[in-house]
């Protein structure tokens, strides 16, 4: 069954009214390995923090997604300061006995100085029924949800794009090298014979001891089998583009796969022509798994 490709990147962002203030709501994607759903909320609502990540995590298969929710004048939180008189009495019977204590008749500390004491301002939040905050609260993280996938998709189609035409580009470098490989036996035959006219041995070369170095440098620097994994893994890859849904980390160690034959190709080629083509081909390989970073 064909699944829609997504990205991780995302953003959606949603406000509404509600109880007299703005209930707002903003969701961004980036990438990461794992699903990792953070929800800040204000002081007082964390009972509703299992409830929003659910909601996300039903729509989001991978990546890290921060979901950002408050309620106040023009999307910012409302909070009221006030003074906590008590604790600025225990501070001024401190700073008093500390005074007595060392015998020093000290000035009492000025406003600034106890206004940066801890617990000197205290910030409150309005009361919210939490049982009549669940079905709003939803409603807009929902709304916001819904261009945040939308955005997801859609990178995820570019990607889709993308990721095809390099591959593409791969298949054009292996037919290179599928042309080259027969090639690089016979000019190294060719190479090694006008090498042994040119140092005049005194004798005749044994005909079955040079055919059998010659079997043992093909087959040294033959790459044929690697070539065909690599198309293998190309396959498997297109195979899972076509089948989208949550597939980033296949992706991503198919990408290490053909790395992997890259290098392999790269430490047994002596042919100048197969070197070249090789550097290309590992050049886009890197660009795809740059690319499957993105993938969810």
């Amino acid at each position: 069954m064909t699944q829609s490709l997504h990205s991780m990147t995302g953003f959606g962002r949603y406000e509404e009214p509600w109880e007299g203030r703005t209930l707002s709501i903003e969701i961004r994607g980036v990438n990461h390995r794992y699903t990792d759903v953070r929800v800040r909320l204000p002081n007082g609502w964390g009972q509703m923090e299992q409830v929003i990540r659910t909601l996300v995590q039903e729509q989001v298969g991978r990546g890290r997604v921060e979901v950002n929710i408050r309620w106040g004048s023009e999307g910012y939180q409302v909070v009221t300061p006030r003074l906590d008189h008590d604790v600025v009495q225990r501070y001024l019977a401190i700073y008093q006995e500390l005074s007595d204590m060392l015998g020093q008749n000290a000035p009492t500390p000025d406003i600034n100085q106890l206004l940066h004491m801890p617990g000197i301002i205290i910030t409150d939040t309005p009361e919210v029924a939490l049982d009549q905050l669940e079905k709003p609260l939803l409603r807009i993280a929902q709304q916001a949800l819904t261009p945040f996938v939308e955005m997801r998709s859609q990178e995820g189609q570019n990607l889709k794009g993308v990721l095809g035409e390099q591959l593409e580009t791969l298949e054009r470098h292996l037919q290179q090298l599928e042309r080259r490989i027969p090639e690089v036996p016979k000019e190294h035959h060719n190479r090694l014979k006008e090498r042994l006219d040119k140092w005049e041995l005194p004798k005749e070369v044994d005909p079955a001891r040079l055919e059998q170095e010659l079997a043992f440098q093909a087959e040294r620097c033959d790459i044929s089998e690697e070539v065909a994994r690599v198309q293998s893994h190309i396959q498997q890859f297109q195979t899972l583009l076509q089948q989208g849904g949550v597939i980033g980390r296949r992706l991503d160690f198919l990408c290490q796969e053909l790395h992997r034959e890259g290098n392999t190709m790269g430490a047994k080629s002596q042919d100048r022509q197969v070197s070249q083509t090789l550097i290309a081909l590992k050049a886009t390989i890197d660009k795809l798994r740059e690319q499957v970073q993105n993938i969810e």
